[in-house]
């Protein structure tokens, strides 16, 4: 199912068919770099069920990045209800296969999923959780609108909290 469409991107809810797909990404050492570890295929099977699971639950999740020129899956972006520091937060999350880095996709992504996060989740704020040494993924959050908010440690590793508010949001498109 069509979730948000772009200019370039359809983003569509995953399924079990998309196996192979996400396993190009979490299988790829240099992919994962900022992740505790690769992923074999059981584990991105849980992954992906996991993703069904919040379909259900919270209505939302990763979807699949498909590009509208020709239906290659590019890679997933979406949005992840998180916990940091007692607080509830809608989270933007990308994952992109590497032969499609460097193209826009990921912040062309993101940036639909935060404006889908304002507009249909009515939250106050989003953020993305990011490895404070991965530079590509904090540019994606800065051309997102995000500024980093606070540090913070989760599953092991130091986090840099970028976030948006709803009034910065606001702003953004109004401007």
């Amino acid at each position: 199912m069509i979730v948000l469409e772009t200019p370039r991107l359809k983003l569509r809810t995953l399924t079990l068919d998309d196996v192979d797909n996400v396993l190009g990404i979490f299988s790829d050492p240099i992919a994962t770099k900022y992740y505790p570890s690769t992923l074999d295929r059981s584990q991105v099977i849980k992954r992906l069920q996991r993703s069904l699971d919040r379909y259900q639950a919270d209505g939302y999740s990763f979807w699949a990045c498909i590009r509208q020129s020709d239906g290659e899956y590019l890679g997933n972006c979406g949005l992840l209800k998180q916990e940091v520091e007692g607080r509830n937060y809608v989270e933007v999350g990308y994952q992109f296969l590497r032969r499609h880095w460097g193209q826009g996709y990921a912040s062309e992504a993101a940036i639909a999923c935060r404006d889908h996060a304002f507009e249909t989740l009515e939250v106050d704020e989003v953020i993305s959780l990011i490895v404070e040494a991965n530079e590509p993924s904090i540019r994606v959050a800065q051309r997102n609108g995000m500024t980093l908010s606070f540090q913070t440690r989760i599953w092991d590793s130091d986090l840099g909290v970028y976030k948006i508010t709803r009034s910065e949001w606001e702003s953004l498109k109004n401007g």
